[in-house]
């Protein structure tokens, strides 16, 4: 059982909705709000942002992913600086939060963000490219928050090996089932992984990358009680994440099907 705020999280209660906004605010504050408000009429119970500070995060040689080099064409680190929000814009959007009454979360990519959101956030949750990196794990380990580990790329004797490794209490922890694919297929969402996560005996989830409603509907059919799913104000926009979002107008229905 976990508890995230005034929301516990076990296996007999609701599935727990998560709009992943990430950066399709494309650095710009009203977009981040008008994306908190279909999340708020959708009735998800959580916003989930990411947080990084480029200087530190990325290195000048780090080159784009190939399907984000379909939206720029240059590298990781002048990519990320266009959506990059500041640490007091957080605060704003963790106060909007506060006054619409939906849970403010967000992935922290690096130590100096991670201790700026445990002033924030109730709980964190750790992307798939850092589910290995244990000084990021253990640093976050302290502050004895609920912590959501996403397993993209992980295989299953690698998931054993950081799971032992991280040590976390059950009460503390919850594994997300997640294709690292943007968007993922639906012949490769792999749902039945879900099937073997329950057996560690953590509390399982599923971070959504298909477009569509199924994947999401077949994880709450095998148990998943956390399901997260990118959301946008428009596929079309620029930006790598934009194309694997729901499209808030198809929000509601989601989360009235889940």
């Amino acid at each position: 059982m976990l508890k995230i705020k005034n929301r516990k999280l076990g296996n007999n209660s609701k599935a727990f909705l998560i709009a992943e906004i990430g950066i399709n605010h494309n650095g710009d504050l009203n977009n981040a709000f008008d994306l908190i408000d279909a999340a708020v009429d959708a009735k998800c119970d959580a916003v989930k942002f990411q947080t990084f500070d480029v200087e530190t995060m990325v290195h000048e040689s780090a080159q784009l992913a190939d399907y984000q080099k379909k939206f720029s064409k240059t590298n990781q680190k002048k990519m990320l600086s266009k959506y990059q929000l500041s640490y007091q814009e957080f605060f704003k959007i963790r106060n909007y939060c506060n006054k619409k009454k939906i849970i403010f979360l967000s992935t922290p990519f690096d130590i100096k963000s991670a201790n700026f959101l445990n002033k924030i956030v109730s709980a964190f949750k750790i992307s798939s490219g850092d589910n290995d990196n244990y000084i990021l794990l253990e640093h976050i380990k302290k502050f004895n928050k609920p912590i959501f580990l996403s397993l993209g790329m992980a295989s299953k004797h690698e998931i054993k090996r950081i799971l032992k490794d991280i040590n976390i209490n059950k009460s503390k922890l919850a594994i997300m089932h997640c294709i690292s694919e943007y968007p993922t297929e639906l012949k490769n969402s792999q749902i039945g992984v879900i099937n073997e996560l329950k057996k560690y005996g953590y509390l399982v989830g599923f971070s959504d990358h298909t477009i569509g409603i199924e994947a999401s509907l077949g994880a709450i059919c095998l148990g998943a009680k956390i399901i997260e799913k990118h959301i946008t104000l428009d596929n079309s926009m620029k930006g790598p994440d934009h194309r694997a979002s729901l499209n808030v107008k198809d929000l509601k229905n989601f989360v009235n099907k889940l």
